[in-house]
């Protein structure tokens, strides 16, 4: 698990960070003493509820907020807190700025970042993104870039199978698609057809040469 960084003096909103909490027992995760800028002291805070941008003061501004009535009003114009988006939002923090996260290695340790814009944000993240379709969940266009508009689409499980890292792409007979594609198409096992591919085949062999086929030249080298 990747060392949590040094908050010290780093301002969040209206919180400053002053040191770090020794380990709180029944608590998961590494704990910050911060100063707000109301004047108000010694409020400790996790880590990453400061870095999300989730604790932005001591409730100070929770509570001017809920005075000028912006708070609920905001709540009942798109009535999303405990929505599908909303979850989508959150665990998209989660996983990129909490290191208790389960998933935290293959986004934040790999510097996978939100844009600002959506970070501290929900509702421009609704803005951009839209309500989620029945079906569809939060997908990387460039799976090495960051969460951002023009990034992101609301995408179905093959989509995000087919643009995963390690994805195979493989042109044939015009077309391109995914090994996983191609198998289904051909009615091949994807491993017989990638183990094909490894040994020397051509696409075309690969993709056409039913097992009970195998060419002469392969069948000593166990590609069926």
């Amino acid at each position: 698990m990747p060392k949590s960084p040094d908050l010290t003096n780093q301002t969040f909103h209206r919180l400053t960070a002053n040191s770090r909490v020794p380990k709180i027992q029944g608590k998961v995760g590494v704990f910050w003493n911060c100063d707000c800028s109301c004047g108000t002291k010694d409020i400790i805070v996790h880590s990453y509820n400061l870095r999300s941008g989730n604790t932005k003061s001591c409730g100070c501004l929770q509570r001017e907020t809920a005075a000028k009535g912006i708070g609920l009003q905001k709540l009942w114009k798109h009535r999303k807190s405990r929505s599908i988006e909303y979850n989508t939002w959150n665990k998209m923090l989660s996983r990129c700025y909490n290191p208790e996260d389960s998933h935290f290695d293959y986004y934040g340790g790999r510097n996978i970042q939100v844009c600002a814009e959506w970070r501290n944000n929900f509702e421009k993240f609704l803005h951009d993104m839209g309500e989620r379709a029945e079906g569809l969940s939060l997908d990387r266009i460039n799976v090495n870039g960051n969460y951002e508009p023009g990034n992101c689409r609301w995408a179905t499980i093959q989509e995000q199978n087919q643009n995963r890292r390690n994805s195979i792409w493989l042109e044939y007979r015009g077309e391109k698609k995914v090994l996983s594609d191609w198998a289904r198409e051909v009615g091949i096992l994807r491993s017989t057809i990638q183990h094909r591919l490894k040994k020397g085949w051509t696409i075309e062999e690969a993709l056409e040469t039913k097992p009970k086929d195998v060419p002469e030249r392969f069948r000593d080298k166990g590609a069926n």
